[in-house]
């Protein structure tokens, strides 16, 4: 049961991975690191686990089951905490890599990292509740994963090739927010859904924020790829400079 369980976990991420992986059409990155982070991306899974319910406990406000309480809990703990997760394995063991050379690779690692987190997380849901959650948690909660987290990827990418640290670190900052935020307020919704009076609308509008979230990252990729420095490189004529790489 355990190693089916665990197929159905990460299937869906492995789809994903492989989707965005095929963005990266200037210079893939090592599939062995992919594969690393990915897995290095399950680490934080229990620890932010342990976290949110600690904190849960000192604040018993949160725990309410009204609206406000459900988006506090998760804006203010759920999505910080599993977002800086995520992104500490990146920043770690992807960023410090030679590989890391142009702003795309944020978002693969970031993606890479989101979807060991993904699997990890589906697989203690499906362990507790059936294999029929899968239906649920493969198709939105496993991309949304993937779309949070971009967000912030993005922000390291284009930091990586920003000549000013301070703003570096200030787009970092708001990448971490904005993927933060949005972590909360998807979970929000989809909570909302458990009630009778918004069991309707709370699934639909998380289903219509993962499609803006879904078109906002779109857009950072095409801005990742045209900043990248081996853009030039791909452009039929080009030509090395040998005599200015000589010197």
């Amino acid at each position: 049961m355990i190693p089916w369980l665990l197929t159905l976990a990460v299937a869906p991420a492995v789809f994903w991975m492989w989707w965005f992986y095929r963005k990266d059409r200037f210079d893939p990155e090592p599939r062995g690191l992919v594969l690393k982070i990915f897995l290095l991306g399950m680490l934080p899974v229990l620890p932010a686990g342990v976290l949110e319910v600690a904190l849960f406990n000192m604040v018993p406000a949160l725990t309410g089951a009204s609206l406000l309480a459900t988006a506090a809990g998760n804006m203010l703990v759920v999505g910080p905490i599993e977002e800086y997760g995520k992104y500490l394995v990146v920043k770690r063991w992807a960023t410090r890599h030679p590989a890391f050379n142009e702003p795309l690779d944020g978002i693969v690692y970031a993606a890479a990292a989101a979807l060991g987190f993904a699997a990890l997380e589906n697989f203690f849901y499906l362990l507790d509740n059936g294999a029929w959650l899968i239906l649920v948690r493969g198709p939105l909660s496993t991309l949304n994963h993937v779309l949070f987290s971009a967000l912030w990827g993005y922000a390291v990418g284009m930091a990586s090739v920003q000549t000013d640290p301070h703003e570096g670190s200030r787009l970092v900052r708001n990448g971490l927010i904005m993927g933060s935020l949005g972590h909360g307020l998807s979970n929000t919704l989809l909570l909302a859904g458990q009630s009778e009076s918004t069991l309707v609308w709370g699934p639909l509008l998380a289903v219509l924020f993962a499609v803006f979230l879904y078109r906002q990252v779109a857009k950072n990729i095409a801005t990742s790829l045209a900043k990248s420095p081996l853009e030039l490189t791909t452009k039929p004529g080009y030509v090395k400079d040998t005599d200015s790489a000589s010197s």
